[in-house]
């Protein structure tokens, strides 16, 4: 009676176990040249994505504001509205987002915070436009 017991109480465990993994998201994401997009690879909204000059000079943190609709595909020429904008902890004009010419930037994405965060490299031209990226497409 014991034996069966512990092999349904090892069963549930398994079970809950097995719903709780594959119910995780992943925070991988890829850049389109072509749309000048950050494209989530799982088609779910990004929520939090941070944008780092690679001389760490410039540091953007976008969030998707609390009751707007977010994207799964970040313009970073015509940026949505539903997001925030702060620059070294301090909220800027989400308007006033440019990349930098001839520049190399890290983008994380962060949505998911029982994920790992997942990086990509991208360098800009002398017009400030993405001209490289080390993702693009979905691994």
């Amino acid at each position: 009676m014991i034996k069966i017991k512990t092999n349904i109480n090892t069963s549930i465990i398994l079970i809950c176990l097995l719903f709780t993994l594959s119910s995780c998201y992943d925070n991988n994401i890829y850049f389109d040249i072509n749309s000048q997009c950050v494209v989530s690879c799982n088609k779910k909204v990004i929520e939090n994505l941070h944008i780092i000059s690679k001389d760490s000079k410039y540091f953007y943190s976008f969030s998707k504001l609390s009751k707007l609709k977010g994207t799964n595909s970040f313009n970073l020429v015509e940026i949505n509205h539903s997001y925030s904008l702060e620059n070294m902890n301090r909220e800027i004009s989400i308007d006033s987002f440019r990349l930098r010419p001839e520049t190399e930037y890290e983008i994380v994405n962060s949505t998911f915070g029982d994920a790992a965060s997942f990086k990509i490299l991208i360098k800009t031209d002398k017009n400030g436009k993405v001209a490289y990226s080390n993702t693009k497409t979905c691994k």
